[in-house]
């Protein structure tokens, strides 16, 4: 999934396509790991300085239960990360197994 698969599933349920959301969202793709809330408040108060702690902590929560993040506690603290399809793993895992040397079209 990339960021505009992202933003067209939010706008189909109905969400509106905000910059913050938008930061928010580049930014987690941009890592491969879980990232503290902390981060990604400071990474987003780069861009856009005047985003609440209030907005952030909304829109991880609102995309986690999206299944665009997914999140996870270690230590009593939140971290976040960007989705991963499942879908497509288990197409690349399934093509690496058995070898397929040919273009594929995979199911999304």
């Amino acid at each position: 999934m990339n960021l505009s698969t992202a933003i067209q599933k939010l706008k189909q349920k109905g969400y509106k396509h905000t910059k913050q959301r938008e930061h928010m969202l580049n930014f987690l793709i941009s890592q491969d790991r879980y990232i503290p809330v902390k981060d990604i408040l400071y990474s987003i108060q780069q861009v856009l300085p005047n985003v609440s702690h209030n907005t952030i902590y909304r829109n991880l929560y609102l995309l986690a239960n999206e299944k665009l993040l997914e999140m996870t506690n270690l230590h009593g603290k939140r971290y976040f990360r960007f989705a991963c399809n499942l879908m497509e793993i288990t197409n690349i895992l399934f093509v690496t197994y058995v070898g397929v040397q040919k273009h594929l079209n995979f199911i999304r």
